[in-house]
């Protein structure tokens, strides 16, 4: 399912090259990033786009513990008919999902957790620092002209980067999958419809 889980994020624009970043306070302050969500909370709704904000903290505390990582076959089954619906569904196929197997306990300890992506706005200011690279191919030159989008289109070097540079660094798979997968096993991070 962790595959599909990607695949599902990417397709709503929710899995950001670092949305889940463990930064320090003093970072933040740092950075102005503190400040972000005020600077756009105005802007929300402009250009006929809706975005929910949830009140609460910047960054969420996941406790550890042990978790089961992976799927099992009927869940693969599953995201495979899923994955199939979508435009690309073609390339859902048995091997897509290879790596989701084997359902295992993992065990891991307290980490913090951004809960939301890193805008285009915050991604800029690495950018303007020298230390960052903006995207290199349309797609993403296109996407990134809308500053309260969440930053897309970067590699995972250029992710780890900007998380180094905010004094963080990206969740490892098995965290991501916890915070996205929570205690009660959710289908996907927001829960188990799909709509």
């Amino acid at each position: 399912m962790l595959r599909f889980r990607r695949i599902a994020l990417a397709l709503f624009g929710l899995a950001t090259v670092a949305g889940l970043t463990s930064v320090s306070a003093e970072a933040e302050g740092r950075h102005g990033f503190g400040r972000v969500a005020s600077a756009t909370r105005g802007a929300a709704t402009r250009r006929g786009i809706l975005v929910l904000r949830t009140p609460g903290p910047r960054r969420i505390l996941i406790r550890g513990g042990k978790f089961t990582m992976g799927s099992t076959i009927p869940a693969i089954a599953t995201a495979q008919s899923m994955c199939r619906a979508e435009p690309l569904g073609k390339a859902c196929n048995a091997t897509l999902f290879a790596d989701e197997m084997v359902a295992h306990d993992v065990q891991l300890s307290d980490f913090w957790i951004h809960r939301t992506e890193v805008s285009v706005r915050g991604y800029q200011r690495c950018i303007d620092a020298g230390v960052c690279r903006g995207p290199t191919h349309e797609a993403g030159r296109r996407w990134t002209a809308v500053l309260e989008h969440p930053m897309t289109l970067v590699s995972w070097y250029e992710a780890q980067q900007y998380c180094a540079w905010v004094g963080g660094r990206l969740p490892t798979e098995a965290e991501w999958e916890r915070a996205a997968r929570g205690w009660n096993d959710r289908v996907f991070p927001w829960g188990n419809v799909f709509n």
